[in-house]
């Protein structure tokens, strides 16, 4: 479903300098970014209304995860700036997905962390500090926790 956008993205960005190419690629993330948005409304199998307050809260907080998982890390710190108990925001994003909300925000900071490992020639503790992790050390657990790899492994594969 999005491998061939990413696949036309990577395709396209080794046109770099050409002629309408970032143009192509700002549409391209365009169609990407409302795929995902459309899977997170229907993620899990189960359709979101608008009407309920918790499915509301929901799609608040992974807009909200998109923008801010290089500065937020913490659902106490999700949950405050969306005005709500911790429990809440816990009870609204498990009946939407059946996952945690710290999972979403790990899962969203370990996607740009490999992303970043993959695509640039950064060091790790810069990877790390763009994230938002003045630790470089607990970013590197973090990361070999959720992938199985250290983030130079990872890098190193393929």
């Amino acid at each position: 479903m999005l491998m061939p956008l990413v696949d036309d993205m990577e395709e396209e960005s080794r046109h770099y300098g050409e002629v309408g190419n970032v143009d192509i690629l700002k549409s391209l993330l365009c169609i990407f970014l409302v795929k995902i948005q459309r899977y997170g409304l229907h993620e899990a199998g189960k359709n979101l209304d608008m009407l309920k307050p918790s499915h509301r809260l929901f799609i608040q907080f992974r807009h909200m995860v998109e923008e801010e998982y290089n500065s937020l890390h913490t659902v106490q710190e999700y949950a405050d700036r969306l005005n709500v108990a911790v429990r809440t925001l816990n009870k609204s994003v498990n009946e939407c997905s059946g996952k945690s909300p710290l999972a979403f925000i790990n899962e969203r900071i370990i996607l740009e962390a490999k992303r970043m490992a993959k695509y640039t020639n950064m060091m790790i503790k810069e990877i790390a500090a763009s994230l938002g992790y003045d630790d470089p050390s607990y970013f590197v657990k973090l990361f070999k926790r959720q992938t199985g790899y250290l983030p130079s492994e990872f890098r190193d594969l393929q």
